[in-house]
């Protein structure tokens, strides 16, 4: 599809910021065969979908209802119905609703990776409202702005897991390999993204 030219391998001179891009151009190595993909309704939805699965039931996504926060709470059956790591990529806004799903995560001891971007925006609902919130600066609406959480602290919170937040590709590539070798326990990393950040597939979507 002409959309996997969006998701090249990643390059050598990668941004230093985290972006949506960047951060999945990386994902095209780093996950594997030992994962279950898990997408919430986020604007890295059609992003995910573009990284490479090999089993038929290595994508878990709900593209018919497309709510929010489903994959935090799926990832916990996930977890128990299938040997391979759940990786999670969730927006802020969908994993307020559904957090407390991580007290279980660790009670289980599942070694569920948790990518949270973090852009204190439901992005997805702005994109829709009103796209020119990332195409020329318009303001956002209200009603999407989130409170920021330290999601990083979360597997304190309950009591098992590790953490971390990302502003740069540098600090992604130190907790990537942080996680890989964590595979006994949660490991959240809060991806900093800038708010008026967007995925070329998310654009198309919205019309711009």
């Amino acid at each position: 599809a002409p959309e996997r030219a969006l998701l090249a391998a990643a390059a050598p001179d990668a941004p230093a910021r985290v972006t949506y891009d960047a951060f999945f151009q990386r994902m095209q190595s780093w996950v594997d065969d030992s994962m279950v993909l898990m997408a919430d309704t986020t604007i890295a939805l059609y992003s995910a979908a573009e990284l490479p699965v090999n089993r038929r039931d290595g994508f878990i996504a709900q593209a018919a209802w497309n709510s929010i926060g489903y994959t935090t709470g799926a990832c916990l059956g996930a977890g128990f119905a299938d040997a391979r790591r759940p990786v999670v990529f969730t927006g802020d806004g969908g994993f307020q609703m559904v957090c407390q799903t991580l007290s279980d995560v660790v009670r289980a001891g599942h070694g569920t990776v948790m990518f949270i971007f973090d852009n204190q925006l439901y992005g997805i609902e702005q994109a829709f409202v009103n796209v020119e919130f990332f195409t020329k600066g318009a303001a956002p609406e209200a009603f999407n702005l989130l409170y920021g959480w330290d999601y990083a602290r979360l597997p304190e919170v309950f009591r098992g897991g590790w953490g971390a937040t990302v502003h740069t590709m540098a600090e992604l590539e130190d907790a990537l390999e942080t996680a890989r070798g964590n595979t006994d326990r949660l490991s959240v990393i809060a991806l900093k993204i800038e708010p008026n950040d967007i995925t070329p597939q998310m654009l198309k979507l919205a019309g711009a």
